[in-house]
């Protein structure tokens, strides 16, 4: 069998054009490195030098196996740099899955900030409701996936990333946008877009404005809030709806954004396969993303729901 150390010595002979150049760079003897060569031309069973006036011609077969030779090195040495990458988190892929809330505008954003403190790293996006984003963390399809809905399920590992509160999605120019803040009162009679009644964010506002005894006219629904802030932009009533959507649409000018009480909680969920262990990219994809979302909350004004003191 072919040794490294026979390739090191033909590799040398080859570049130094004689056996005391070899010798000399790989720190080793005259005959060792004579034996080295001698030793691969009896395992391929080919001449790969001739000895013209002291020093060693290579024979046509001894190029094309240099040129093999240094091919070889050539995928060692970007293995090794591979390698280098994953152990550092430089490099490597991460595949994420996330609701449409955070996947279809800020965490794009997000990943380019990681991605600038690791350039030679890869990451796949996947943007699905969070019903989509706990079957494919419990099916381990992915590293790290971001829900609104709760999941119990023995193959996920979960937390909360965190809480904030639903606010009230208005159109430009609404009577209602002269108020600082929205009860359920306020939308007595008024034309409202709901979610769709198979979600659980439609049942937790239903719940809100009937403790309230407050009729709305409920005649357009929604799955996801860019939905609801797409028809509020269009004039077609008002909407309760996460507060990072909506930071998107009134930057736009599409909306206007007003607080909400009682409070409506959007719980965000950090979900992590148990039975996929996590890489170095993942595990610091996972630390950043948590300073970056105080930052964002922050950065958009949104306010974090408190559970009230019982």
């Amino acid at each position: 069998m072919i040794t490294t150390r026979q390739l090191d010595a033909f590799r040398a002979v080859m570049q130094h054009g004689t056996v005391t150049g070899a010798a000399e760079a790989l720190g080793l003897t005259q005959p060792a490195i004579s034996k080295l060569i001698a030793a691969l031309e009896d395992e391929t069973r080919l001449r790969l030098f001739d000895r013209v006036r002291k020093r060693l011609v290579p024979t046509p077969e001894g190029e094309l196996l240099y040129l093999e030779a240094e091919k070889m090195v050539l995928g060692l040495h970007a293995l090794q740099r591979v390698a280098e990458g994953l152990r550092t988190t430089r490099a490597g892929r991460l595949n994420l899955v996330a609701m449409p809330a955070l996947g279809q505008r800020h965490l794009p954003r997000i990943v380019a900030r990681f991605l600038e403190e690791h350039p030679e790293a890869a990451v796949t996006l996947h943007t699905h409701g969070s019903q989509v984003a706990n079957q494919w963390v419990a099916g381990q399809q992915v590293d790290l996936g971001l829900s609104l809905l709760n999941v119990e399920h023995p193959s996920v590992i979960k937390r909360t990333l965190c809480r904030v509160e639903a606010v009230a999605a208005l159109p430009p120019g609404h009577r209602l946008a002269a108020r600082e803040r929205l009860t359920p009162e306020d939308f007595a009679g008024e034309s409202f877009v709901s979610f769709t009644r198979d979600t659980r964010t439609r049942h937790a506002i239903d719940q809100v404005f009937e403790a309230a005894d407050v009729d709305r006219v409920q005649r357009i629904e929604a799955y996801i809030s860019d939905g609801a802030c797409s028809f509020v932009a269009e004039g077609l009533g008002l909407s309760l709806v996460d507060p990072f959507t909506a930071a998107h649409f009134a930057a736009e000018g599409s909306i206007v954004v007003r607080p909400f009480a009682p409070a409506v909680p959007y719980q965000i969920r950090l979900l992590r396969p148990r039975h996929r262990a996590p890489s170095r990219l993942a595990a610091a994809f996972e630390a950043f993303l948590e300073e970056a979302m105080d930052a964002l909350i922050e950065e958009l004004g949104i306010r974090r729901f408190t559970p009230p003191a019982r």
